[in-house]
């Protein structure tokens, strides 16, 4: 019984390792699927889905049947912050909603666009290295108050480039990369620090039909390693080892490394600052 308890002492490192690896590369391609909708929808509309936000005629119908406007009640800054909720009424170039929405059917997840219809979960904007992280009805806790209207919405775990993928109004055409698509962070893993985005909090967090959120765009240089404490706000990270995983505008995914220094990031994520330089990994 020692000599086996020695074995599995020594294996299951192994095993837990060839285990992150899988939930790693499985996260690398959910990136490289999010990379490859964007690039079909710019195809088909000829501009880049943007963040978007919110419309003064578009509301949120709640569980009970009233409408509102989506908000965040952010405690810290002390201000509520308006958004958009994503609608199927909407045109592309006018979509209340953010990219997360816009981008479902290049994804083949069309049917999750119903109006007033939302999910738990969406495993195509999962980390699986996160674990099940099935969103409940936002309830207010110590950082905020959140106007979900009762729903249970399906947060994501990547987020744009808010440099590149901006609020409303603004929509991005391939004109505006100027630094080259190859260049050019498309979006990234969040930072997530599990004490603060919990199931049922939305703060920095918002979840993936939610439109001009910080909780879909990240436009900060930090790359944090998921732990409590961890900073997250407007901040990228993973639950990997070290690093995050990062798609780029033509569609390839890169790791990069959470001690990546602050004006490499800046470089990689601004669309046009004609950088010579970008370093390396």
């Amino acid at each position: 019984m020692g000599i086996i308890g020695v074995l599995v002492a020594i294996l299951m490192p192994a095993v837990q390792a060839a285990r992150e690896a899988s939930r790693r590369t499985q996260c690398q391609n959910r990136l490289k699927q999010i990379g490859l909708a964007f690039a079909n929808f710019q195809s088909a509309h000829k501009f880049f889905p943007a963040n978007d936000g919110p419309d003064d005629k578009n509301r949120l119908k709640t569980v009970e049947g009233d409408w509102l406007q989506p908000f965040t009640n952010d405690f810290e800054v002390g201000a509520t912050l308006r958004w958009g909720i994503a609608s199927s009424q909407y045109k592309p170039a006018d979509q209340p909603g953010p990219w997360t929405y816009a981008i479902l059917p290049q994804l083949e997840l069309e049917s999750l666009q119903r109006d007033h219809h939302y999910v738990s979960e969406v495993a195509a904007f999962r980390c699986p290295s996160r674990g099940n992280r099935v969103a409940m009805p936002p309830v207010a806790d110590q950082y905020g108050n959140y106007g979900g209207g009762g729903h249970a919405m399906a947060k994501t775990d990547y987020a744009a480039n808010h440099l590149l993928i901006m609020d409303r109004p603004e929509v991005i055409k391939l004109k505006s990369i100027r630094d080259g698509l190859s260049q050019t962070i498309l979006g990234g893993e969040k930072a997530h620090d599990p004490y603060v985005q919990t199931s049922s909090s939305w703060y920095w967090d918002e979840p993936l039909y939610i439109g001009g959120s910080n909780g879909t765009a990240r436009s900060g240089t930090q790359i944090s390693q998921d732990a409590l404490g961890a900073e997250y706000r407007n901040a990228w990270g993973s639950a990997h080892n070290g690093l995050a995983q990062f798609v780029y505008a033509d569609g390839h995914v890169e790791t990069i490394s959470i001690q990546t220094d602050p004006d490499v990031m800046l470089a990689r994520l601004t669309p046009d600052g004609n950088e010579i330089d970008r370093g390396q990994n």
